[in-house]
């Protein structure tokens, strides 16, 4: 079993912006603790979209490839009979990523920003073996 962490490219960005939304829920709660519920859920909402990208790994099995955030299966499929063709992704799709279909059905996608080359290499070996 190989598991890949995201690029720092890939979280960074979304770091910076969930700890700015964190950050304002901590002001808003000291400058006014009546208000706590708000200021509680934007220091949840700055934390989650902190964590959207950082905790997402790719594992390779010897059987299937599974797609991992929060440590919750996003997707899984099987390796025998899955390709993996540069495509677009995200809802809707127009992000650049690498597409996990069976037959002609779409059963997952990789944004080309989340993982390294490494990570995308190891798995085209995989499946092509």
């Amino acid at each position: 079993m190989t598991v890949f962490k995201p690029k720092a490219g890939a979280w960074l960005p979304l770091l910076i912006v969930g700890l700015s939304i964190a950050g304002l829920g901590v002001v808003a709660l000291v400058q006014d603790p009546s208000g706590w519920l708000v200021s509680l859920a934007c220091i949840a909402l700055g934390l989650g979209v902190s964590g959207y990208n950082a905790t997402a790994r790719l594992v390779v099995t010897t059987d299937e490839v599974l797609l991992k955030r929060y440590g919750r299966t996003v997707w899984q499929t099987p390796l025998k009979g899955t390709r993996l063709i540069e495509g677009r992704g995200g809802q809707p799709p127009v992000l650049p990523a690498y597409l996990l279909c069976r037959g002609q059905k779409q059963v997952g996608f990789i944004l080309k920003v989340w993982f390294g080359e490494d990570a995308i290499a190891e798995l085209r070996k995989t499946l092509a073996s």
